[in-house]
């Protein structure tokens, strides 16, 4: 009797094995242009890349079950354009990005735009606004990802440096980061000397 039940779940277990596989290669082949984009950042065409992984984006955006199926490659869509346009030097881009993030992982670089932003910027005051935006972003890159030093380290730092802004705004724009570090006055060696 139990051969015949093997005989009878036999070909129903190789038709779902058949069935993953076929799954698994379309995948593969759908997911083409993320391999293409990491591909291209390993030769360091950056702009080819950011093709790439805007054409992934296309795609799940055409087949929005997929962003269900496989949320961590979306994420890494999204992530990947963000650090590409970051890199670039596009930083309005970069911010826009993560408007269209659901799972906050691009919110670190909008954070890091945004402080760009406000290193770049001539008066205190509109260094102060970027930077209490990047705060938020960096803030918001934590709650999803708790764990990202990096994000913590930038959260704090956008933070200090913007408190020490509403403490001292007539600073030098060019001195954003030596707010950190106040500058001590040089005095001449004291040693005798002879």
């Amino acid at each position: 009797m139990s051969g015949q039940r093997l005989r009878a779940v036999l070909p129903v277990v190789m038709a779902l094995v058949l069935g993953a596989g076929l799954v698994l290669v379309s995948y593969g082949a759908w997911a083409r242009p993320m391999r293409e984009g990491a591909e291209a950042v390993r030769h360091g065409d950056l702009r080819v890349s950011l093709g790439r992984f805007k054409a992934a984006e296309e795609r799940f955006d055409r087949l929005p079950l997929a962003k269900e199926l496989f949320p961590n490659d979306y994420a890494a869509v999204l992530a990947n354009q963000a650090w590409l346009l970051y890199q670039l030097g596009d930083l309005d881009a970069t911010i826009e990005r993560a408007a269209a993030d659901p799972s906050g992982r691009v919110r670190f670089w909008a954070g890091c735009a945004l402080f760009t932003k406000a290193r770049n910027e001539e008066k205190p005051e509109n260094q102060l606004a970027w930077l209490t935006r990047a705060q938020q972003e960096f803030r918001q890159a934590l709650e999803s990802s708790p764990e990202d030093w990096d994000a913590k380290f930038n959260y704090e730092l956008a933070g200090r440096l913007a408190a020490q802004l509403r403490t001292a705004p007539k600073r030098e724009p060019s001195t954003i980061l030596k707010l950190l570090r106040p500058q001590k006055e040089s005095r001449p060696d004291a040693r005798r000397i002879g």
